[in-house]
């Protein structure tokens, strides 16, 4: 029989217990990164309808982002008092009627309040979504990596969707579009249970520094909240969540290449197939982090990235292959860091550690959008990614210092 924590591929996982919520949650996670990925596909439109430079582009996006990162902590709230299901609904719905907003603005303050909306809807999703599939799931490692991996789909089709779209119809009528999935979505999705599983827990591994009780709190979290890993991990989310932030909102920008029929449409399909490279870099991470310990493994992965997200810069030849190096590593942390925080923090809190979770990587990285935006108006795109480059360094000598010999021994039981 093979070990839980070998390798399989996603076939043979979505045949057992957890297809019914992988695939919920990974559609609505789908969903939740097509729309916050939407503006920046417009940023060129938008820079020519409205008159305004990227720096401001960048300070609404922003504010955008900030939304969703300060509405994250309400939602691991929200999720806790009327379960994660309604409050998911409620995000496809929201969404849907907030992008319906945001096509009909028709100037820079109304389209800032319709970005704020929809950015406050998108906040509702991941505290819902990583709690109900950390409670649910069989093989969480795995279960994580593949929800990342479909909602990294989100992440790279959204480009060349958007930017197609909105290039031959309108920024407008794109909204409109990604609006009709949301609803259909929201009405289709199914009512799943939210409680704890029953089912027996897999088993962690050998070098997890967290100790795990027999039975649920093995697969669900500690009986107790665990402060020193959860700060380092909330550490390392809010400096890797600026640099996610910046990198998203400004790739297409920098694989733009002039103002002819297509070129928007062409760096829309070269952003896709970068973050192609980061759904094989979700599900990787979610494979490992059930066979390596976190922490390292974290680490690792991240100082791997680094070094690809300078080079995007330093030349239009290799900006791609280098993008594509970048995604691969740091979209596979993040399965990591997200089962992470399931391991840090008991089930019942655990919308409410989410929630937290993304109000840090959501509400820090929103600020990535302001400061890379000035530098593309006034050094140009390509100084914005050798800078998110020294903040990504900077995370992993704060991880690494984080990381002490008391926290890579097991902590003593509550």
């Amino acid at each position: 029989m093979r070990s839980s924590n070998s390798f399989s591929g996603p076939g043979r996982l979505l045949r057992d217990a957890d297809t019914p919520i992988i695939l919920a949650t990974g559609t609505a996670h789908l969903l939740n990164h097509a729309y916050l990925l939407l503006y920046p596909q417009f940023l060129l439109l938008l820079q020519q309808e409205f008159g305004i430079g990227l720096f401001a582009l960048g300070q609404i996006a922003n504010l955008h982002y900030l939304a969703a990162g300060v509405g994250a902590l309400p939602a691991g709230w929200l999720a806790h008092r009327i379960g994660p299901v309604a409050t998911i609904r409620t995000f496809l719905f929201g969404s849907s009627a907030a992008l319906i907003l945001v096509a009909s603005v028709q100037g820079t303050l109304s389209l800032v309040l319709a970005l704020a909306t929809l950015g406050a809807f998108c906040s509702l999703y991941h505290p819902s979504g990583l709690a109900l599939l950390s409670l649910r799931s069989r093989r969480m490692g795995r279960a994580l990596g593949l929800h990342g991996a479909i909602g990294n789909f989100g992440i790279a089709f959204t480009p060349l969707v958007a930017a197609g779209v909105a290039q031959v119809a309108g920024w407008r009528a794109c909204c409109l579009l990604f609006a009709i999935p949301g609803v259909v979505v929201g009405w289709k999705w199914p009512a799943l249970p939210e409680g704890n599983r029953s089912a027996s827990p897999e088993p962690a591994s050998e070098n997890d520094p967290l100790p795990a009780s027999r039975g649920a709190a093995q697969q669900n979290g500690p009986d107790s909240i665990h402060w020193r890993p959860l700060l380092f991990l909330y550490v390392a989310v809010a400096l890797t969540g600026f640099v996610y932030k910046g990198f998203t909102t400004f790739l297409t920008v920098r694989f733009a290449s002039g103002d002819g029929p297509g070129a928007l449409g062409a760096a829309g399909a070269m952003a896709t197939f970068v973050l192609l490279v980061g759904v094989i870099g979700q599900y990787a991470g979610g494979n490992l982090s059930q066979r390596l310990p976190p922490v390292p493994l974290f680490i690792t992965l991240i100082a791997l990235s680094t070094p690809f997200l300078a080079l995007i810069g330093t030349g239009r030849h290799w900006a791609a292959g280098a993008a594509a190096g970048f995604a691969l590593f740091h979209f596979a942390a993040q399965p990591v860091s997200n089962g992470y925080l399931a391991r840090c923090v008991p089930a019942r809190y655990r919308s409410l550690g989410y929630g937290l979770y993304f109000t840090l990587s959501f509400g820090v990285g929103s600020f990535a959008t302001s400061a890379a935006g000035y530098l593309a108006e006034h050094k140009g795109i390509e100084a914005v990614f050798p800078f998110l480059a020294i903040v990504s360094a900077a995370s992993v000598v704060a991880i690494a210092a984080s990381a002490s010999r008391k926290l890579k021994r097991p902590p003593a039981p509550a």
